[in-house]
């Protein structure tokens, strides 16, 4: 009544009244829009003449008014129906509509807000008072002084999101109404807006734990309504205060991550909350109640120590049911492999609940855990098939009775009273039952019932933002039901048992599954993880039910087939035998123990029953050796070595005159698993290890692929091959670098003095013995002791020589020799980190090919493997093989020198992969064409520090490959030369002239007299193709994927995975910035597709390219973090798995093509923005910061400020700092707001991009700290706006040479307020530094790898592991404004310290290995841990100190 509702809006909600009364879905569809207009229809409050920017927009987005009586009203009945203190029982359908209210008015409120066009620019905050002439006085004083403070006027307070749900509603009541109806992103979402409001800052717990200066001691929002209606503390209706309210969203938060296993997230949240509980309570004397969810023993621990202090069993808050409830307990058990513990805890849990706590969903819960553990327990079905029950276990079946629909209590913990009730176990657990006394139908009932419970909780969370994460349990059990009807089926006759049997993957067209075949035909990937241990524990109950179910169903029907039981029989050892790696390699070695006993029992039941032992005398060996793997799992390891031991022992030794492959099989895996374990912990002398088990490993796995051929044969040889070169390439490089090293040197020189000392008392003795003898007896004998002693010493000392110089030359050929074996077996399908053993290969070749001792070894049996390796196993490391190309040297006229082999490595990849080499062999045959320079070097500087070798080289090999090369090969080597020479006259052309102009886009290459459009045409006809369509080029910067076939079109067809250049876009753009103003352009692609990319000249771009390949590998070697190499996990559970149990660490890589020292292509990455760009203004765009913060400093302002504060003559790092956190109080960070612009579809979408910038930050962070890449300022770091990753580009200052630039580089990266803002409320804590951890610990168990490439890089010439001065002067530069960075000496330029490049090389590596060995500066030499060395990261990048000395280009501030 009273309402400004439209005329036509009365009568459309009049019309529908009756729909509404009929159908209650329809009236909840159209009650957010009712309340929308009832909203709107209520006038807008009016801005004042003198109203600020953020009133204006404010007013504009606002739906209504905040005063008005209409929104009171609502707001009123809102908060009552949404607040737990109303006692109002509403129905969660009530909630939902009223959620879908609030979700439609921030959906709008939002879309005005950001489409407004009243936005404008933070301009100058300077007071009025201070003129011109004082702003240049300011230049020469320190402005950390007051008068220089004061003359900058204070900011606006923050006054909460600029938009919301319009209605005055407590964010944290709607947080935890969206928690109700498990909408887990939502509450996640208010949660965070509500403490934003109060705090102001992105990572409010942070801000209050650390107890940072805050807007919330003055008047803050303490709504979600958008309206920025600030109240004071005293008009806090519910009287809590900010730290209290800030432990109140840290449960709610909590209780969501925990429901949507955000494991990461949920350690920094409880971390936090932790330090906010202990701040609250830091004087009192209350105990301080918490639960580690992060660690299963520790999480029993603290639910032990609180049930000890209480008499309750279960609680009611939010998120203290996980803390306290029975079920939280028995999972724990579970998870810990105590499931006998975890069932006689359920049962007194049952026998002593209180009448008012046996609610229904307590007895289903208790009903359901009874049921699912009759099913896990297999052992109970061999005999009878059914279950043996203890008297004391019945009362769990008694009480009350089972519901489909849900009846939620108050009272009930929020693990039950969240779901329906259902029993599917119940219903599983009956329905084999049935079966097995051969009642089919009355199964096949229990199966529809299990159906119908699983289909009601999908339904539930139907529509649900949970219906992502718990979709996955689900799934499984309708697998498990599919295959309970596949058994009905069989057992009716209307489906055979071998229908069974194969739809099982038990037996195909060869035959039946044996054991026996397991084991010949299981491939074992020694390079994956050995085991996953971030499993899910309620994903991995659901795994094991679904074996023990196929396992109970597998005996049902050995029972119920009296004939052919033989097939079935086969299959339900197999089954099990699967099972066992399974539960290992998930993390659960106790469950795989269990299966391996059920195991043993049903061998010996079957060869009772059988009158003949058709068995193999294998079984109980391939059963032990098992043992020793789960004693591994479980970290006996010298039990499992023991194991080991015995086993290839006693094969060893047992006299059997004939062929038993499958005994060999077990002894070479006992002894490869063996000798594995005991080199990882150091166990056994090394020799030992390397005789008695590595070489008998690989000798025994190879004869068993000569006898035996299979596919598993070869695998399992190739890795034994792998496995014995990486030890014997290690052995070497030990014993290489204890002869490399001073002490070595000096024992060397100790040993020649001792020969010269002895040759001197030889000579002595000699002239002694001349004499006669009554007059030197005595001097004789001294002599002849002295003379024994010596030749004594000299002798162990020529020993020693000489065993130290024949292990190296064996452990050399051994190494070497393994590797060349294995790449020859290797299968095209084994791809795990076969690429380490091959950068392992080539690096024992570029260290020893020089060496006078061991030159021989490595390159006469690379040429003589060479021939049977496949070239595309050496494709990735193209770069690193081109860049040795030089003149032929004297070894090789005997044809086994360096340089031969390495040309014939070359031919052979440019012949069978040309679009991999030939553009590399192009781009050194130009290294004579380098411009002006490269890097800061004049042209003829740096071609007289390179010299022209390498060129004419590279040109004598062309000549051959036009000889040698398939037909097609030289008229594809002309096309690449003519696309790249265009190219370079793009990237070389002197832009400064247009650039004067301002003229930056669609700019004809017709006009410029440049061809890059047609220079594959013939004409400038846009898309003219030439008279032919054979050997053209393909996408420069997108080569095809790397075929072992070899077959990539015959130059006549596009290669797979790629497009051919067809012609470019008629015109081109220049950047807005560079320093010499890289062209962008568009390749049109055979297909019609367009690559947009970045032709940048007077530039080297090798170090760019590296870095890419280095990234590469680094993401080869994140993606088998939380990867197992069981093959039955990765076909049976698939994405299931792997979305639950990894983070999915990556690094971004484009392609980048240098095509000569001084010019390159890159790829352009589409639907990325600049960081900076997204916060600051530029040009008529309005950055972030002055969008969500009006009012405050201007970029500009800060960055003149921040300038002079550096620039003062009497500047310190004290007023450095004083002036850097002045800028912190008037420049708040907005980046959080990234993800609710760019990700605004779904709640879920916003998180989950969130997630993935956070963890993509931590990836970057720490890979970047690793290889020293410097110069992170917020040009070189992208976002992409499709999934909220970060991509970092140009990699000019790395290896540690931002800390030679004239302002030093202090932090190891950059991990400014901005960056943190957008990681959510904890910060730095959890997912950011949990992704840290898992990232430096994946580089420092593989540092052998990575140093390998980088050590490949150290003899190129052509590479700079220096910076030159200019070079230094560039990167660090205002603007051309600040004359004294200007100026540098012409002598500085024309040359840099090549003479000292193997030097610095040298540096850079050793700093490299240093970092992956826990060792940082500043620290006086102390190892650290992982955890250790990230938390010392972090700190170092976030010190404010470090950050307020820091150059004013980089911009810490933001």
């Amino acid at each position: 009544k009273g309402s400004r509702v439209g005329k036509g809006d009365q009568d459309f909600f009049r019309i529908c009244q009756g729909l509404c009364a009929k159908e209650a879905s329809f009236a909840a569809s159209i009650f957010p829009a009712l309340i929308f207009h009832l909203l709107d229809s209520e006038a807008r409050d009016k801005c004042q003449e003198n109203s600020g920017v953020q009133d204006i927009i404010m007013s504009n987005t606002a739906i209504g008014s905040p005063t008005s009586g209409m929104n009171e009203i609502i707001s009123h009945c809102f908060s009552r129906m949404l607040s737990p203190k109303s006692n109002l029982q509403v129905a969660p359908q009530a909630i939902t509509v009223i959620l879908n209210t609030l979700e439609l008015l921030r959906a709008i409120t939002e879309h005005r807000f950001l489409t407004s066009p009243e936005h404008a620019k933070n301009k100058s905050t300077v007071a009025q008072k201070q003129n011109s002439s004082l702003s240049k006085k300011r230049r020469s004083r320190n402005p950390s002084d007051s008068a220089d403070i004061d003359s900058f006027t204070p900011s606006s307070k923050w006054r909460g999101f600029p938009y919301g749900v319009v209605l005055r509603v407590s964010g944290l009541d709607v947080a935890k109404a969206c928690f109700r109806v498990k909408r887990y992103y939502s509450a996640l979402y208010y949660a965070e807006m509500s403490m934003q409001n109060l705090i102001g800052s992105g990572t409010f717990f942070e801000d209050v734990a650390d107890d940072s200066p805050h807007k919330h001691d003055e008047a803050t929002v303490r709504d979600i309504s958008g309206f920025g209606v600030l109240s004071r503390q005293e008009e806090n209706q519910d009287g809590k205060t900010v730290l209290e309210k800030s432990l109140l969203a840290q449960d709610i938060i909590g209780c969501c991550l925990s429901e949507l296993h955000a494991k990461d997230e949920l350690h920094g949240i409880l971390s936090q909350g932790s330090a906010l509980n202990l701040k609250q309570n830091i004087t009192s004397l209350n105990t301080l109640e918490g639960c580690r969810r992060d660690q299963t023993f520790s999480m029993l621990l603290d639910l032990d120590n609180g049930l000890q202090t209480t008499s309750k069993i279960g609680t009611t808050n939010i998120g203290a049911d996980a803390s306290h409830g029975f079920s939280t307990i028995a999972s724990c058990l579970e998870d810990l492999g105590l499931n006998h513990i975890k069932h006689n805890y359920l049962a007194g849990i049952e026998n002593h609940l209180g009448k008012d706590q046996r609610t229904n969903s307590t007895r289903r819960y208790l009903r359901e855990k009874w049921f699912e553990d009759s099913l896990n327990k297999t052992l109970q079905w061999d005999d009878s098939l059914f279950p043996r029950m203890n008297e004391g276990e019945m009362p769990m079946l008694t009480y009350g009775t089972l519901k489909h629909t849900a009846e939620i209590t108050h009272d009930a913990p929020l693990s039950f009273a969240s779901q329906p009730m259902a029993n599917f176990y119940e219903s599983v657990h009956e329905s084999l039952q049935s079966f097995a006394r051969n009642d089919v139908a009355g199964g096949s009932v229990h199966v529809l019932e299990a159906r119908k419970s699983v289909l009601a909780d999908m339904e539930y969370l139907a529509g649900s933002e949970a219906q992502s994460t718990g979709m996955v349990t689900h799934l499984i059990k309708l697998n498990v039901l599919g295959q309970l009807e596949v058994v009905a089926r069989t057992l009716e006759g209307t489906s055979s048992l071998t229908f069974l049997l194969k739809r099982w993957g038990f037996c195909d067209g060869t035959g039946a599954e044996t054991l026996e075949s397991l084991l010949m035909n299981n491939d074992v990937n020694l390079d994956m993880k050995e085991q996953v241990t971030d499993i899910d524990g309620a994903l991995f109950r659901s795994i094991r039910t679904a074996f023990s179910v196929k396992e109970v169903a597998l005996k049902v029907l050995t029972n119920n087939f009296s004939s052919g039981q033989e097939p079935i029989a086969n299959a339900l050892t197999s089954h099990i035998y699967k099972s066992i790696s399974v539960y290992r390699e998930l993390g659960h070695p106790d469950a795989a123990k269990v299966s391996l006993s059920s195991l043993r029992s049903l061998m010996q039941v079957f060869q009772k029953s059988r009158t003949e032992d058709h068995s193999s005398g294998n079984l109980p060996l391939m059963l032990r050796l098992e043992d020793a793997k789960i004693m591994k799992s479980q970290n006996d390891l010298d039990g499992a070595i023991i194991y080991c031991k015995m086993i290839a022992n006693y094969l060893t030794n047992a006299t059997n005159d004939s062929v038993d492959i499958e005994r060999d099989q077990i002894c070479a895996e006992s002894l490869l698993l063996g000798g594995l374990w005991m080199a990882q912990h150091n166990v056994d002398a090394a020799e030992s290890i390397l005789s008695s088990y590595f070489e008998k490993a690989a000798k025994l796995a190879m004869h068993i692929h000569q006898k035996a051929p299979s596919n598993s044969s070869v695998h399992r040889a190739s890795m034994a091959s792998f496995k014995l070169g990486e030890f014997a390439a290690n052995l070497f490089n030990s014993v290489d670098a204890r002869v490399s090293s001073e002490a070595w040197k000096r024992r060397i020189i100790v040993a020649k003095e001792r020969k010269l000392e002895l040759q001197a008392v030889t000579a002595q003795l000699t002239k002694l013995q001349k004499k006669s003898r009554a007059s030197n007896e005595a001097a004789t004998t001294d002599a002849r002791i002295i003379h024994a002693t010596l030749s004594r010493e000299v002798e162990m000392d020529d020993r020693e020589l000489k065993s130290v110089e024949k292990s190296i030359q064996r452990y050399l050929h051994l190494a070497v020799e393994s590797y060349c074996s294995a790449l020859k077996l290797c299968p095209t399908t084994m791809t795990a980190n076969v690429a380490k053993h091959v950068f392992q290969l080539i690096s024992l070749w570029f260290k020893n090919s020089q060496r006078r001792e061991t030159k021989d070894i490595v390159n006469e049996l690379l040429k003589s493997n060479l021939s049977q390796i496949p070239s595309y196993r050496f494709v990735p490391l193209t770069y690193q093989l081109f860049s040795r190309i030089d003149e032929m040297q004297e070894d090789d006229r005997n044809g086994f020198g360096f340089q031969t082999t390495l040309r014939e490595i070359v031919l052979k990849i440019c012949s069978e992969h040309p679009y991999h080499g030939i553009v590399q062999l192009l781009a050194l045959s130009n290294g004579k064409r380098v411009g002006g320079g490269v890097n800061g070097r004049h042209a003829n500087a740096y071609l007289e520090n390179v010299g022209t070798t390498k060129v004419d080289a590279v040109n004598n090999i062309f000549q051959e490959l036009r000889k040698h090369a398939p037909a097609y090969i030289p008229a594809l080597i002309d096309s690449y030369q003519t696309l790249m020479n265009s190219y370079m006259n793009l990237a070389e052309y002197d832009s400064s002239s247009i650039a004067q102009k301002k003229i930056t886009k669609r700019l004809p290459f017709k006009q410029y007299k440049l061809d890059l459009d047609s220079c594959l045409s013939g004409g400038r006809g846009r898309g003219k193709r030439s008279t032919t369509t054979t050997s053209m080029p393909a996408i420069i910067t997108k080569p095809p994927p790397i075929r072992p076939d070899a077959q990539y079109g015959n130059g006549t067809e596009d290669p797979i995975g790629t497009e051919r250049v067809v012609s470019f876009e008629p015109t081109f753009d220049l950047t807005l910035t560079g320093l010499h103003r890289p062209k962008i352009v568009k390749c049109i692609g055979s297909k019609g597709s367009r690559f947009k990319q970045l032709v940048k000249g007077e530039d080297d771009l090798r170090q760019d390219a590296i870095m890419q390949q280095v990234f590469g590998t680094v993401n080869d070697l994140l993606r088998h973090e939380g990867s197992s190499g069981n093959e039955f996990i990765k076909k049976s559970l698939g994405n299931s798995l792997s979305t639950v149990t990894t983070r999915q660490l990556k690094l971004i890589t484009y392609g980048i093509t240098p095509l000569s020292p001084a010019s390159g292509v890159l790829e352009w990455v589409d639907n990325t923005m600049c960081f900076g760009d997204f916060l600051t203004d530029r040009g008529k765009k309005v950055g972030a910061h002055s969008k969500y913060f009006p009012g405050e400093w201007g970029v500009n302002e800060v960055r003149e400020f921040y300038r002079n504060a550096g620039d003062a003559h009497n500047a310190t790092r004290e007023s450095k700092l004083k002036a850097f956190e002045k800028i912190c109080e008037n420049f708040s960070p907005a980046f959080r707001f990234f993800f609710l612009e760019y990700f605004k579809s779904s709640m879920e979408a916003w998180h989950t991009a969130r997630t993935l910038y956070t963890r993509s930050c931590a990836v970057n962070s720490i890979v970047g700290h690793i290889l020293g890449i410097g110069d992170r300022h917020t040009s070189n770091i992208l976002v992409h706006t499709k999934t909220g990753e970060v991509v970092q580009i140009d990699f000019g200052i790395v290896f540690e040479q931002g800390k030679t630039l004239q302002t030093p580089e202090l932090v190891p990266f950059r991990l400014t307020r901005d960056l943190v803002d957008g990681m959510g409320p904890s910060g730095t804590d959890g997912v950011f530094s949990k992704a840290a951890e898992a990232t430096m610990a994946v580089l420092r168990n593989n540092a052998d790898t990575l140093l390998t490439i980088l050590s490949a890089v150290v003899s190129d010439p052509l590479y700079k592991w220096s910076l030159s001065p200019l070079k230094a002067n560039q990167h660090q530069r205002n603007d051309g404004e600040d004359d004294s960075r200007m100026g540098l000496p012409s002598a500085w330029m024309s040359s840099t310290s090549d003479e000292n490049r193997n030097d610095s090389a040298d540096r850079a590596i050793a700093k490299i290995h240093e970092k992956l060995e826990g060792y940082e500066d500043g620290t006086s030499g102390e190892h650290k841990t992982v955890a250790g060395q990230v938390k010392l990261l972090i700190n170092e990048a976030r010190d404010p100190g470090n950050l307020s000395v820091m150059f004013s280009g980089w911009a810490p501030w933001m």
